[in-house]
C-alpha cells in the first residue's frame, strides 16, 4: 500500500514539474516571437507597460479584458498619431503589466494607476481615454475625476 502511495506522489510531482517546464518553455517561445514594444513605468508600486507614439495633445488607448495594447489596430494608432500623442498601455495584470501592487484588483485601482501613468508621461491631468470593452470601465472613473472622456469603439 505504501509503495503505491509513493509511486502516486512521485507521479504527481513529475507531472507538476513537466507541466511547469512546458509552461515556461511556451512563455519563452511566445515572448521571443512577440517582443515587448514599449517602456515600463512604475506607478504606486505597479509596473505598467506602455507605448508612446506621435506628438500633440495626448490620447490614451485602454484595451479590454484579457487583452493587451496590440489589440488596437495599427492603422487606428497611426492615424491618431498623425495629430496626437497616443499612449497605449497594458492594463494592470494584462499584457506585460504587473498586477496592482495594492493587492485588490478593482476598476477604481486600475483607473488610478492608469491615470498616474498618463499624468507622469503626458505631463497633463487632461487626456481623453478611448476604451475597448472593459477599457471603457477603466476610462469611466478617469472621466468622473475630470481626466478622460469615455468613448466606446
Amino acid at each position: 500500500m505504501k509503495s503505491k502511495l509513493v509511486k502516486f506522489c512521485v507521479g504527481v510531482v513529475a507531472q507538476c514539474l513537466t507541466f511547469g517546464g512546458m509552461t515556461q518553455a511556451a512563455s519563452l517561445w511566445i515572448e521571443a516571437r512577440i517582443p515587448r514594444d514599449g517602456e515600463f513605468a512604475t506607478i504606486d508600486g505597479t509596473r505598467l507597460h506602455y507605448r508612446d507614439v506621435g506628438t500633440g495633445s495626448p490620447i490614451v488607448l485602454i484595451h479590454g479584458l484579457s487583452g493587451q495594447m496590440r489589440n488596437f489596430a495599427p492603422d487606428l494608432v497611426a492615424r491618431l498619431a498623425e495629430n496626437h500623442r497616443v499612449i497605449l498601455l497594458d492594463r494592470p495584470r494584462a499584457g506585460n503589466s504587473a498586477p496592482l501592487a495594492c493587492g485588490t484588483n478593482t476598476l477604481a485601482g486600475q483607473a488610478d494607476v492608469i491615470a498616474g501613468c498618463c499624468q507622469t508621461n503626458a505631463n497633463s491631468s487632461q487626456f481623453p481615454g478611448i476604451g475597448n470593452l472593459l477599457g471603457c470601465a477603466d476610462a469611466a472613473p478617469l472621466g468622473k475625476s475630470g481626466g478622460a472622456v469615455e468613448l466606446e469603439i
